[in-house]
């Protein structure tokens, strides 16, 4: 074997087996729609399994758990495989785009990230929808200046996928993997466009129709409820119908990615989203406000930001591999914030905000890249330094006090 793959094969195992040990030092404790998936497995027919799981829930992630049981795949190690599936996407993804920093650092600030075992460990599907939109980003990527039909057939089931993982995927992967296709193909004719996105269409209706029908004529709704009235909630939870409005969801999809990325000590679950912060937070997050400012500063002043005029138009410039983290991630976020406003789900906390986070790590790592790329001067790139070395530290940090 070439050296260069023994060292690719060597970092991915050993990424996956720290991911291992890091996981079993997880909290047992399954909440509920965990314990509906698990139900769904063990079901003796998969028409008993449907019929029984909720319908509010998409039935994707819990027809290939199922699978995967059935194939031998322990049931509490199937998010670990699409974890590791991930691992080895974002490694070929930064080593084909990201040239001038080893693979090693966004493999490392993936496994460190504490967030995703918290929710990795919970037998839920934002894992899977994790992976299936990295996969989006992955062949939009590749096809970005010659787009090929059997690239947008594999879009349209890559993107039905995400919708029946998640009712959101209807929402934002189906929606945002239509745009670029509509951007790549449209780069070279109308008709192009035409073609490509009435493929990318036909794909994604005949894929979750089927399902989405057959809720609609058992409960009325399409995803399974009225996702627009005030529930009927506990009295001890009584004040969330007063946390769903868009301030509070901005607030919160703040907060939830600050804790998750860097509290020294906790991750951000309910209890945590309805408190304060403590005083270590306060300062960990105002010094790594001030990193993260000083990077940008300094890529801005290097030129990371301009952008060649012939490569200006919104096709060029929202294709690049560069920048695809970054608009993976705030297009996230951003629809995040908007439908929780418009619907009366949980108040935002780590398990909806976290798939935003590899795709935002990987923004950090695009722009340390960036900026690398455009000066020599290595005091250019010390603040990204200083805050993954922060990162990793903060993470290792929270993983002892677990512990302890």
């Amino acid at each position: 074997m070439r050296p260069d793959r023994l060292r690719t094969l060597a970092l991915l195992v050993g990424a996956v087996v720290v991911a291992f040990f890091l996981l079993q030092l997880e909290d047992k404790r399954l909440f509920s729609q965990s314990r509906a998936n698990l139900r769904f497995t063990r079901s003796t027919s998969i028409g008993a399994a449907i019929e029984d799981y909720p319908k509010t829930r998409p039935p994707a992630y819990p027809m290939l758990l199922r699978a995967a049981d059935r194939a031998g795949l322990p049931k509490h190690h199937f998010n670990l495989v699409c974890f590791a599936a991930l691992l080895v996407l974002t490694h070929g993804f930064a080593r084909k785009y990201l040239r001038n920093v080893s693979p090693a650092v966004p493999i490392a600030s993936l496994v460190a990230c504490g967030a995703f075992y918290t929710n990795i460990h919970q037998v839920v599907s934002e894992t899977l929808f994790v992976l299936v939109a990295f996969a989006i980003m992955t062949v939009v990527a590749a096809q970005r200046s010659r787009p090929r039909l059997p690239a947008t057939l594999g879009l349209g089931v890559l993107a039905a996928l995400g919708g029946l993982t998640r009712y959101f995927g209807l929402v934002w992967t189906c929606a945002l993997t239509g745009v670029y296709v509509l951007l790549v193909a449209g780069g070279r004719s109308l008709k192009s466009a035409l073609v490509h996105g009435l493929l990318f269409t036909s794909v994604v209706v005949a894929c979750v129709s089927p399902w989405l029908l057959y809720v609609k004529q058992e409960t009325g709704w399409y995803t399974g409820a009225r996702r627009t009235v005030v529930r009927n909630l506990p009295p001890k939870l009584q004040h969330w119908n007063d946390q769903v409005d868009f301030v509070s969801n901005v607030t919160f999809a703040i907060k939830v990615t600050a804790i998750d990325l860097l509290s020294p000590v906790r991750f951000a679950y309910h209890d945590v989203m309805d408190g304060s912060l403590t005083t270590g937070e306060a300062v960990a997050f105002g010094a790594a406000g001030a990193l993260a400012a000083g990077a940008l500063w300094i890529a801005i002043r290097a030129g990371v930001f301009l952008v060649p005029k012939g490569e200006r138009s919104p096709r060029d410039v929202l294709t690049r591999p560069a920048v695809l983290p970054l608009v993976f991630g705030a297009s996230y976020v951003v629809t995040l914030v908007l439908v929780w406003s418009f619907s009366n789900n949980d108040p935002l906390y780590t398990r909806f905000v976290y798939p935003s986070y590899v795709f935002l790590l990987l923004s950090f790592v695009s722009l340390y890249s960036a900026t690398k790329d455009k000066t020599s001067a290595r005091w250019a790139t010390a603040p990204c330094i200083v805050l993954f070395v922060a990162y990793l530290g903060l993470n290792a940090h929270r993983w002892i006090h677990m512990v302890s």
